[in-house]
């Protein structure tokens, strides 16, 4: 019982976590507002947020952002224009820990018990193979750090704006 009730909380308070704002608060905010061309869709990310970019030329970057002024942004302390941005993507320090953190722990236990189980003689030791080649990817996705949320990519018609 134990066992279901922690998930569930965790996943209670992963998404009270990450509940959105009202767009009175919205108004007053330095961010950047990404609208959406086709369907009217607006989202706004205020600054100091953890965002993921992908640049048209160089390497995704991801951390706190800051405005430098109504064309720039700078992200880890290196200056990115706003229309340079192929992709804009939230990347919360919650949600970073929890999918990273477990992705590890099981990975990890995954294969420590098949290295357990193939240090036994005449026991479980076909079992340590598939342990092994579960645990392997799980750990290779931790490292990799996935993010689940959806981006917003200005080939699919979002435009970004930034607001002061």
């Amino acid at each position: 019982m134990k066992l279901f009730i922690f998930p569930l909380i965790l996943l209670l308070s992963f998404s009270v976590l990450n509940a959105q704002e009202n767009e009175y608060e919205q108004t007053n905010q330095r961010g950047i507002s990404m609208v959406n061309q086709e369907t009217g869709k607006e989202v706004f990310i205020k600054e100091n947020k953890r965002i993921r970019i992908k640049p048209f030329e160089g390497k995704k970057v991801k951390g706190r952002f800051k405005i430098y002024n109504q064309d720039t942004i700078f992200v880890k302390n290196n200056p990115y224009n706003i229309q340079d941005l192929q992709k804009i993507k939230r990347n919360p320090l919650v949600q970073s820990i929890l999918i990273n953190g477990t992705l590890y722990f099981y990975g990890y236990g995954f294969i420590a018990s098949g290295i357990f189980f193939a240090l036994i003689p005449n026991c479980c030791s076909s079992l340590a193979l598939p342990l092994i080649a579960i645990g392997t990817p799980m750990v290779v996705g931790a490292i990799l750090s996935p993010n689940l949320l959806r981006g917003y990519k200005q080939e699919k018609g979002w435009t970004y704006k930034i607001q002061m």
